[in-house]
C-alpha cells in the first residue's frame, strides 16, 4: 500500500446493490422445492413468497406438508386450498387443543388431496378430563388414496364414515382416541371398504363394542388398552382373516368372548387380564411362536395358559412384574379365579405340537412348580426347555430348581436355566 505523507487512504464504500441477478431465484423448480422441503414446516415454506415473485407459487408445489404444533387450523385449510402439487404425498399435522369443528374444516379438503401418508397428532394443555368428554366428535372422511393414516387425538371423538371405500390404505394406527356414532370400526376396516390393508394398530381407544373384522389383505394386527364407554364391557370380537401372520392382545377390559379364525397365524401375544377369559378364546388356529405375557400378582396362572397351548410348536412365557407389587406368599381362597377351571391339575390333555419352551422371570414359586410338572407331563413331542430366573433368585435357589425339573422330564429333553440378565 502506497504512502502518501504517512495517511493511510480511506476504503472504498461497497457498491449498493444494483437490482442485478438473482441467481438464487434461477435455479430449478426442483432444487427450490427441495430446499423447502428441508425446512419441514408449511408455514415457514409459504412465508419465503415474499423473496420475490419467482418464489410466490414454489411452496405450494411441495409434495410434502407438515405443520408444527399450534391452536389455529384454519391455516391448515388455507395452505391445502392454495395447494397445487399433482400430488399430495404426505401430511403431518400437529394441532393443540383442537375442536371437532377446526378438524371438519381442513379433513375434507385433505381427503381429497392426499395419496400417501396422514399423520395427525392433537396435544390437550388447556383441557380437564371432564371437559374434554364434553367437546363430540368428529367424522373422518374416506381418504381414498391414502396409504397410511395415524391419528392421536387425545380425548377429541372420532366417528369413523359409515360410507366410501379406502382403496390404498395398508397401514392405519389409532392411539388415544373416543370412537363415536353408529358405524363400527371392525366394519370401516374389514374388506371390501378396506381391501388393501395389511396392518392395524389400536392402541387406548375408548367406546369399541363388539368388534368384528373380516379381511384377506390383513398381515399384522395389534390391540391394546380397549374399553367400552358402558358397563356391558367390550362385547364380542370376532377376527376372520386367511392372511394375519401376527396378533397381539392386550388389555381388553371386558371382553365377553374372542373368535380368531386365521390358518396362517404365526405369532400370537396375549397379556393375561385380571379376568378370567381364556374359556371365551374360541377357534385359535395353529401357531408357530406363542408369547404370553402374565402379571401373575402371586396367582396361578397354569389352567388359563394350557387352554391355549394345543397348538403351538413353540412358547414364549413372561412372568411380568406389577411395580410396587410385592408376590403372594399365602394361599389363594378356593373360589379364586386363578384356578378355572377346576379340574385343571387332573385333566389329562396332549399338547402335541409344543417342541420348544422358554419361560422368563421365574421365581421357582409353587405355582409355577405345578405349572412345569404338567408341561413335561402333556407336552409329548417337547424338546427344548430354557428358564430365565428373576433377578431376586438366588444361584443355588436356581440350580436347585432345574435340578427339579430334570428328575420329572423324559431324560431327551434339553434344559438350560440361566440368570436374568
Amino acid at each position: 500500500m502506497e504512502d502518501r505523507g504517512g495517511e493511510i487512504p480511506a476504503k472504498r464504500p461497497p457498491k449498493p446493490f444494483d437490482g442485478g441477478e438473482d441467481r438464487l431465484s434461477a435455479v430449478p423448480d426442483e432444487l427450490l422445492i427441495d430446499i423447502l422441503l428441508k425446512i419441514r414446516d408449511a408455514s415457514a415454506a409459504a412465508r419465503t413468497s415474499v423473496l420475490s415473485r419467482r418464489w410466490r407459487r414454489v411452496w405450494t408445489l411441495l409434495p410434502e406438508l407438515h405443520f408444527l404444533p399450534h391452536d389455529d387450523p384454519h391455516r391448515i385449510r388455507l395452505a391445502l386450498t392454495a395447494h397445487e402439487a399433482p400430488a399430495l404425498g404426505f401430511l403431518d399435522v400437529a394441532v393443540i387443543d383442537a375442536t371437532p369443528e377446526s378438524m371438519v374444516a381442513w379433513l375434507q379438503i385433505a381427503a381429497r388431496r392426499l395419496s400417501g401418508h396422514l399423520r395427525l397428532i392433537n396435544t390437550e394443555e388447556n383441557t380437564s378430563l371432564d371437559e374434554a368428554g364434553e367437546r363430540g366428535a368428529f367424522e373422518l372422511p374416506c381418504f381414498e388414496d391414502a396409504m397410511s393414516i395415524s391419528l392421536e387425538l387425545g380425548h377429541l371423538g372420532l366417528a369413523v364414515p359409515s360410507s366410501g371405500v379406502f382403496a390404498r390404505l395398508t397401514n392405519l394406527f389409532l392411539n388415544r382416541v373416543r370412537l363415536h356414532g353408529p358405524s363400527m370400526l371392525g366394519d370401516a376396516v374389514s374388506w371390501p371398504r378396506c381391501p388393501s390393508l395389511r396392518r392395524l394398530i389400536v392402541h387406548n381407544a375408548d367406546g369399541v363394542r363388539n368388534f368384528a373384522i373380516h379381511s384377506d389383505s390383513l398381515l399384522q394386527m395389534d390391540l391394546r388398552n380397549l374399553r367400552s364407554d358402558n358397563a356391558l364391557g367390550l362385547g364380542n370380537f370376532t377376527i376372520r382373516s386367511d392372511s394375519l401372520l401376527r396378533m397381539t392382545l392386550t388389555s381388553l377390559h371386558g371382553l365377553e368372548q374372542l373368535t380368531v379364525m386365521a390358518s396362517a397365524l404365526q405369532f400370537l401375544s396375549e397379556i393375561t387380564n385380571h379376568e378370567y377369559l381364556m374359556e371365551d378364546i374360541k377357534k385359535i388356529p395353529n401357531t408357530a411362536l406363542m408369547v404370553l405375557e402374565i402379571v401373575a400378582s402371586g396367582h396361578s396362572f397354569g389352567a388359563s395358559s394350557f387352554h391355549v397351548l394345543s397348538t403351538c410348536r413353540m412358547l414364549l412365557l413372561k412372568l411380568l412384574d406389577v411395580p410396587g407389587h410385592l408376590v403372594a406368599q399365602t394361599g389363594c381362597p378356593s373360589d379364586c379365579v386363578c384356578d378355572q377351571p377346576p379340574n385343571w391339575k387332573t385333566e389329562e390333555l396332549t399338547l402335541y405340537c409344543l417342541r420348544e419352551v422358554e419361560i422368563q422371570n421365574l421365581r421357582g414359586t409353587e405355582h409355577e412348580t405345578a405349572l412345569m410338572k404338567r408341561l413335561f407331563r402333556w407336552a409329548t413331542v417337547l424338546e427344548k426347555m430354557t428358564v430365565t430366573f428373576h433377578f431376586s433368585v438366588a444361584d443355588s435357589k436356581a440350580k436347585e430348581f432345574c435340578q427339579m425339573l430334570r428328575s420329572f422330564c423324559r431324560p431327551e429333553i434339553s434344559i438350560k436355566g440361566q440368570r436374568f440378565a
